[in-house]
C-alpha cells in the first residue's frame, strides 16, 4: 500500500479542502434507488423524473447526474414537438433554480452588490439541458470543441509521443444563447480531468484510456460563468495524459468535453451528454532508434551495476535536473535514464531472459516506465520491492488561468509475488514491434 511523503500529504489534504467547493456532478431532488432503465419509462414517467431533479455543481454524487443526463439523452432519442416544447420550458426552470441558490448563498454571507443581481430570464443555460433541446431540435450543440488547424485533418507522430492539442470551447448556439461554462475544478492530477479523448483504431475499436494519472486526486478551485455566442475558452491538452502509447497504425480521434463530470478516467460514457470535436485522423509511426553495439554494453553493464537490494527509486516524468537528487545523472541508473528511448530495446531484451531474478525484473520495469512513461509498476500490488517515486512537475492554464503542482514523493512496494510480476511484465511484449533500431548503427538485434 502505498503511503504519501509527508509534504505531499499536506498538498493532498489542502486539495481536498479546496476540492470540497469544486463540482463533479449533483442532483438536486428526490433521485431514489436503483432507477428504471430510461427507455423502460413511459413518456409521462421520463417527465415527471425530470421535473423532479434540478442539476447543480456540487462535490460528489456522481451516479445522480449521470441517471439525469441519461434521461436527458432517452429524450433525445425519442424526439418530437412535444419533447422539444417540454426542454424549452426546462430551460427558465433551470435558470430560475439556480437563481434562487445563487440569492440563498449570498443572502447567508452579504447583501449582494445591486450591479450584480441579473434577470434569471437572462442568465446562461446549463450546456448539458441546452444542447439535448438543440439536438431535439437536430440543430448544432451549442458548445463545440474547436482543434487548431494545423492539427485537424491528418496529422502524424512516431511511437510513442502522441501530439499536444491547442483547443477551445466555443459557444456556437445556433440561438446565440449563453452558456454557463465551468473553468477550473479539475486540474489537481496534473491533467484537465473534464476532458476525454475518444480514439478508434481502423476497424473501430476504442482504444484504452488512462484511468488514473498523476496522483489520482480530482477538484480544484473553480468558477462559472456566461460564455456568450461567439466566445471561446482555450487551453492545451497533453494527449498523453489520457490514453496510454498507441501501436503503430492510424486512429480515428475525437476529443470530449463535458461541463461537470471528470470523464477522462470514465470508460463508459453511455447516456452522458458531452461536446466533442470533428474526426481527426492520427498517423503513428514506428519508432527509429539508432543503437550500436557499444551502446547496447554500456546499458547492460549500468544495468548489472544497479543494486537489486537497494531502496528502488523510480522517476515518474522526463529525466531532467528536477529529478537529480533522487537519481544523480552521473549513476548508473542516471546514465541509463539519460540514453532515453535507445535503452529501451535493451531493457526489452534484458526482460525476457530466462531465470531473471525478481527483484533485477523489478529493476528493469521500473527503468522501462521512467523511459517510456508507460506501464506504471507502482500501481500494480506484487510487482516490486520497496521504492520511492517522484513525479514530475506540471503546470495548466486555461483562458481563466490555471494551476501547477511541484511533484511529490510517495513511497510503497511489496513482497513480489513472481507470477503476478511476470504477467505485468508480458505488457511490454509488443513493444519490440514498435521500435525499430537502425541496423546502420551496428546494434544487433
Amino acid at each position: 500500500m502505498t503511503v504519501s511523503h509527508a509534504r505531499r500529504f499536506a498538498f493532498l489534504l489542502l486539495t481536498l479542502i479546496l476540492a470540497s467547493a469544486s463540482q463533479a456532478g449533483r442532483i438536486e431532488g428526490p433521485v431514489q434507488g436503483p432507477p428504471l432503465p430510461a427507455e423502460k419509462l413511459s413518456d409521462g414517467q421520463l417527465r415527471e423524473k425530470l421535473i423532479a431533479v434540478v442539476p447543480t455543481h456540487s462535490f460528489g454524487e456522481r451516479e445522480a447526474r449521470r441517471q439525469y443526463e441519461e434521461l436527458l439523452t432517452e429524450v433525445v432519442r425519442r424526439g418530437g414537438a412535444e419533447w422539444e416544447a417540454f426542454l424549452s420550458g426546462q430551460l427558465p426552470r433551470e435558470r430560475n433554480a439556480r437563481a434562487a441558490r445563487e440569492e440563498a448563498s449570498r443572502n447567508a454571507n452579504e447583501k449582494a452588490a445591486p450591479g450584480r443581481r441579473r434577470s434569471p430570464w437572462n442568465r446562461a443555460s446549463e450546456v448539458e439541458l441546452l444542447t439535448a433541446l438543440r439536438r431535439v431540435q437536430k440543430a448544432a450543440d451549442p458548445l463545440t470543441v474547436v482543434v487548431a488547424p494545423k492539427l485537424t485533418g491528418t496529422i502524424a507522430c512516431e511511437f510513442p509521443a502522441l501530439p499536444r492539442f491547442p483547443v477551445a470551447l466555443v459557444n456556437r448556439d445556433p440561438e446565440k444563447q449563453a452558456v454557463l461554462l465551468t473553468d477550473g475544478g479539475d486540474y489537481r492530477s496534473g491533467r484537465q480531468a473534464r476532458w476525454r479523448f475518444d480514439v478508434r483504431d481502423g476497424h473501430g475499436r476504442a482504444m484504452p484510456v488512462r484511468e488514473r494519472f498523476g496522483d489520482g486526486i480530482l477538484g480544484g478551485i473553480y468558477t462559472e460563468d456566461a460564455l456568450p455566442f461567439g466566445g471561446s475558452w482555450d487551453t492545451k491538452l497533453e494527449m498523453s495524459s489520457f490514453v496510454p502509447a498507441l501501436p503503430p497504425g492510424q486512429y480515428t480521434v475525437r476529443i470530449l468535453y463535458h461541463n461537470t463530470l471528470c470523464i477522462s478516467q470514465t470508460w463508459d460514457l453511455d447516456g452522458l451528454v458531452f461536446s466533442q470535436s470533428p474526426p481527426i485522423t492520427l498517423v503513428v509511426a514506428p519508432a527509429t532508434v539508432e543503437l550500436t553495439d557499444a551502446k547496447r554494453r554500456e546499458v547492460l553493464k549500468l544495468l548489472g551495476e544497479i543494486n537489486d537490494r537497494a531502496f528502488l527509486r523510480i522517476v515518474a516524468g522526463t529525466y531532467g535536473n528536477w529529478a537529480y537528487k533522487m537519481v544523480p545523472p552521473e549513476s548508473a541508473q542516471g546514465r541509463i535514464l539519460s540514453s532515453g528511448l535507445p535503452a529501451v530495446p535493451v531493457l526489452l531484451s534484458a526482460l525476457r531472459e530466462k531465470n531473471l531474478a525478481p527483484p533485477r525484473r523489478a529493476i528493469i520495469l521500473a527503468l522501462l516506465f521512467s523511459l517510456a512513461g508507460q506501464n506504471d509498476p507502482t500501481e500494480e500490488e506484487g510487482v516490486l520491492f520497496s521504492f520511492k517515486k517522484l513525479d514530475g512537475p506540471w503546470a495548466i492554464f486555461g483562458a481563466g488561468g490555471g494551476g501547477m503542482g511541484f511533484g511529490g514523493t510517495s513511497f510503497g512496494g511489496s513482497v513480489i509475488d513472481p507470477e503476478t510480476q511476470r504477467k505485468f511484465a508480458e505488457r511490454w511484449e509488443p513493444w519490440d514491434r514498435y521500435i525499430r533500431v537502425d541496423r546502420h548503427s551496428g546494434a544487433v538485434q
